[in-house]
């Protein structure tokens, strides 16, 4: 397996401790959740001389940052489910002016979304059940794949996945960890079919 080198520069307490690290570091895995979690970062060390275990024992509130610094998909693999996912959705709403029950479908199949609720117009309902499905069926397609590491790329963002024949498509990362240690820089994405 062919990875991109990449170097990682540690800043520990705002001060530069990459030189000093150097024979000490092994792997660097920093881990960039979409949202609701804090992103992370694990350094692997040797002890050497134990000092880590002695002058350079970390303390509570120490802080520790990594810049990664790089000198395409490796492997990947792919879960549908359909079970629980929707092909369309209905959203019934009462006219204000009216009083009168008007219903908005949008898409079309056996496994059709209802919900009810407030809606101003019909443009306003449709835009209410797009989201409620696209919403139902988040996470029904996804991907994990393994790539080159590229700094650029970041959880909660969408990216195009081309060249799959029926798996192409937009995909939102849900979560990158990055691997950087003695065989190179790779990236595991995980990420939701979106469309």
């Amino acid at each position: 397996m062919r990875t991109r080198r990449a170097y990682v520069d540690l800043t520990w307490n705002g001060a530069a401790v990459a030189g000093k690290m150097s024979g000490y570091q092994k792997d660097v895995t920093y881990t960039d959740p979409a949202s609701g979690e804090a992103d992370s970062i694990d350094v692997s060390i040797h002890d050497r001389g134990g000092k880590w275990i002695g002058p350079w024992f970390p303390e509570t509130g120490d802080t520790l940052a990594a810049t990664i610094t790089p000198d395409m998909i490796q492997s990947w693999n792919w879960d549908r489910k359909l079970a629980g996912t929707y092909t369309g959705g209905e959203y019934t709403y009462t006219d204000p002016g009216t009083e009168e029950e008007i219903k908005v479908n949008v898409g079309e199949g056996p496994r059709i979304l209802k919900v009810s609720g407030k809606a101003d117009n019909k443009a306003d309902a449709e835009r209410k059940i797009k989201a409620a499905v696209a919403n139902a069926n988040h996470g029904a397609s996804k991907m994990s794949v393994t790539i080159m590491g590229t700094a650029s790329l970041v959880a909660s963002q969408c990216v195009a996945m081309v060249g799959l024949g029926k798996l192409s498509g937009k995909y939102y990362i849900d979560q990158i960890t990055h691997h950087i240690g003695g065989s190179g820089y790779t990236m595991d994405l995980d990420l939701s079919l979106v469309e």
